[in-house]
C-alpha cells in the first residue's frame, strides 16, 4: 500500500528529511518523529520538499547541540570537578559538538587528502622502503644514516640482535 503525505504536515516533513539528512536511521527517525518507517521512506523519497528549509532545520537541530554544549560547559564548578557528574557534563559536551558537527557537515577528526600522482607515490613508497631496510639492516639508526651498519661487540650485526624490541650488545 502506497503511503501518502498529504496528512503529514510540512513542518514534520522537513523534519525527518533533516533527521535522516543528519544520519539518522529511519528505523530511530521514526521512533523520534511518531510515525511509521514507511512513511519515513516515503518522506526520503520525496523530492518536492525544499533543500534550504531542511538545511535551516539542520541547523537548527546543531544550534540546539552547540547551546547543549554551552550549558554544559557551564554548568561544571569547581565542586563538580570533584565528582563524577563534571565527567558527565564535559562528555554531554564532547557529544553535543561532535554531532552539531556532523549535522553541519564538518569534520569531526581530521583526515587529509595529498594530490599527488601516481608515480609521485610509487616513489614515496620506494623511499619508505629503502627506510625500512635501512632500520633492518641497522644502517639507520634514530632516523639518522650511517656509512657502516652498526654491530655489536661481537661484531653481530646489530639487526640480528633485536629481542623484542631491544638491541642487546650495542
Amino acid at each position: 500500500m502506497a503511503v501518502t503525505l498529504a496528512r503529514l504536515p510540512l513542518a514534520q516533513q522537513l523534519a525527518i528529511k533533516a533527521l535522516l539528512e543528519s544520519g539518522k536511521s529511519e528505523r530511530s527517525t521514526a521512533l523520534l518523529s511518531g510515525v511509521s518507517r514507511n512513511t519515513v521512506r516515503a518522506v526520503n523519497k520525496c523530492t518536492t520538499l525544499d533543500p534550504d528549509k531542511v538545511n535551516t532545520i539542520k541547523n537548527g537541530l546543531a544550534g540546539k547541540l552547540y547551546h547543549t554544549a554551552d550549558r554544559s560547559i557551564d554548568s561544571i564548578t569547581d565542586d563538580k570537578l570533584d565528582k563524577s557528574s563534571a565527567v558527565q557534563a564535559m562528555t554531554t559536551a564532547a557529544i553535543a559538538i561532535d554531532k552539531a558537527r556532523l549535522i553541519e557537515g564538518k569534520a569531526t577528526s581530521r583526515t587529509e587528502l595529498v594530490d599527488a600522482s601516481d608515480q609521485e607515490i610509487n616513489e614515496e613508497i620506494a623511499r619508505l622502503e629503502s627506510e625500512l631496510q635501512g632500520w633492518k639492516d641497522g644502517t639507520i639508526v634514530n632516523a639518522v644514516g650511517s656509512e657502516d651498519p652498526l654491530t655489536t661487540s661481537e661484531g653481530q650485526p646489530a639487526s640480528e640482535t633485536v629481542d623484542r624490541g631491544s638491541i642487546s650488545g650495542v
